[in-house]
C-alpha cells in the first residue's frame, strides 16, 4: 500500500501515525463500497462470493505453485512501490530526501 510506502520512509512519528489512520480509513471505506454494491445489486454478493473462492482456491494452490507466488507478490508490491529506500534518501527532488526538506521529515 502506498500509505505504508510514504510511512516507512517518513522520519517522524506523527507522520507515520496519521498515514497509517488514513491508510486504514480507506481500508473502511473500500467496505463501504462493497456493502452498498451488494444493497443496490444483490447479485453483487454472489460475485464477491465467488471471488473470495477463486482467492482461497488460488492460495490453496500457492503450495504447489512455491516460489511462484511469492516471486509474482514482490512484482506487484514492486510496480506499486518502485521506489527503494535509497531512491528516497538520495534523489534530489522525492519529497522523501532528507536533504529536500520534504513533507515526511517535519520537524
Amino acid at each position: 500500500m502506498a500509505y505504508d510506502a510514504h510511512a516507512m520512509a517518513a522520519d517522524d512519528q506523527r507522520v507515520k501515525t496519521i498515514l497509517h489512520s488514513i491508510r486504514d480509513e480507506e481500508r473502511q471505506h473500500v467496505g463501504e463500497l462493497i456493502h452498498l454494491l451488494e444493497i443496490l445489486d444483490p447479485q453483487e454478493a454472489q460475485f464477491i462470493s465467488r471471488g473470495k473462492q477463486e482467492v482461497d482456491q488460488l492460495l490453496s494452490q500457492q503450495g504447489q505453485q512455491g516460489q511462484q507466488g511469492q516471486k509474482a507478490r514482490q512484482t506487484w508490491q514492486a510496480e506499486q512501490n518502485p521506489y527503494t529506500q535509497q531512491d528516497i534518501q538520495t534523489h534530489p527532488h522525492h519529497p522523501g530526501n532528507p536533504g529536500t526538506g520534504g513533507p515526511y521529515n517535519w520537524q
